[in-house]
């Protein structure tokens, strides 16, 4: 019987990745090197025998395989198709025994592969089709996604970066649902490292993150040219707020203080940055989102909706609403044991 070989890809997106990672399963393979040492005995037919040098033909096998193309001293070597008995094939080049060179593999989930293949592995570049519909191009070595590629996810979010055995891994961006991006480093499937977040407002967030986490100190920088700094440990942040306003003035501010809702338009801190305020807290959902920790993203979210006024030269709220419905999305999906892991940055 062939031998299969379970290979595991985090992904993620997904995400990558999984709260701030990628984590994806895909089908299971078939050992290509199903011709080596294969007992001939399980053989039911065979056009080509071993002393050939070249025949086109096919072979059959006890359990349902089938092979139809070319040969060499017995052995698939040139165009050819196997189909396995639980329905998924490969179509492409063969070389004594194993895909070599340009193929086609589809899996029994409906998953499929499209691309180069070296000695039965995937290897090169090529694009691989989740059974999900989550979608990878970029470069493959020994079966996993190695290099530079860039993944679709099904949500439509985009990883584009490196890669290292199946993780996203080294310098890479992240586009979110709501046009922002991530842009940073991360290391086995996490943001880890330096990293920036931008939104289509002009706004940044610019921080640092250690293993998935955000950590130390982290600064928007708002398009006017003001400034909010706030300081976080292992992904929770800490209750003080500085802003910096256009002119170089620092004004302190409590989380708390604005979370309760009992700052007045007379507070210097709330009356200069009320406007910035909403994205804050939109930011700050977005990180526990990531973590899967909903009830505190929901929370900030709250407020991000409530301090964001119609009166704001940008407004925030449809990107609050979204988000808000996506977590009520995935936490229903969690509660019933439906959907598939998620990759965020």
């Amino acid at each position: 019987m062939k031998k299969v070989v379970t290979l595991c890809w985090a992904l993620a997106l997904p995400f990558f990745l999984f709260a701030s990672s990628l984590i994806f399963t895909p089908s299971e393979l078939n050992d290509f090197n199903y011709f080596f040492g294969k007992d001939s005995t399980a053989k039911v037919h065979s056009d080509c025998p071993l002393l050939k040098r070249k025949c086109s033909g096919t072979i059959k096998w006890a359990d349902g395989t089938y092979y139809e193309g070319d040969f060499r001293f017995g052995k698939p070597h040139g165009e050819g198709k196997i189909t396995y008995e639980d329905g998924s094939f490969y179509k492409g080049k063969f070389r004594q025994g194993a895909p070599n060179g340009i193929g086609i593999m589809e899996y029994e989930d409906g998953s499929l592969y499209e691309g180069q293949w070296i000695n039965g592995w995937r290897d090169g570049k090529g694009t691989y089709t989740f059974s999900e519909g989550h979608i990878y191009t970029g470069e493959f070595e020994e079966d996993l996604m190695n290099g530079f590629g860039k993944i679709k996810l099904l949500s439509g979010e985009i990883y584009e970066g490196k890669w290292r055995d199946g993780l996203a891994n080294g310098k890479g961006s992240f586009t979110r649902k709501d046009g922002s991006r991530f842009i940073g480093q991360s290391e086995k499937g996490k943001r880890h490292g330096e990293g920036i977040i931008v939104w289509n407002s002009g706004d940044t967030l610019m921080g640092f993150w250690e293993e998935g986490l955000m950590v130390d100190e982290a600064t928007y920088i708002f398009a006017d040219g003001s400034s909010m700094i706030s300081f976080w440990e292992e992904g929770k942040i800490q209750d003080e707020l500085t802003y910096i306003d256009v002119s170089g003035n620092e004004l302190l501010g409590s989380l708390e203080m604005v979370s309760q809702m009992i700052t007045s338009t007379e507070d210097q801190f709330f009356s200069a940055s009320k406007e910035k305020l909403p994205l804050v807290f939109y930011g700050i959902a977005m990180e526990y989102h990531a973590v899967q920790d909903y009830d505190l993203a929901k929370t900030n979210l709250d407020i991000a909706y409530l301090i964001d006024s119609h009166d704001n030269e940008i407004s925030f709220r449809e990107m609050i609403m979204d988000l808000t419905a996506s977590i009520d999305s995935e936490y229903m999906n969690m509660l019933i044991g439906k959907g598939s892991l998620l990759f965020r940055f």
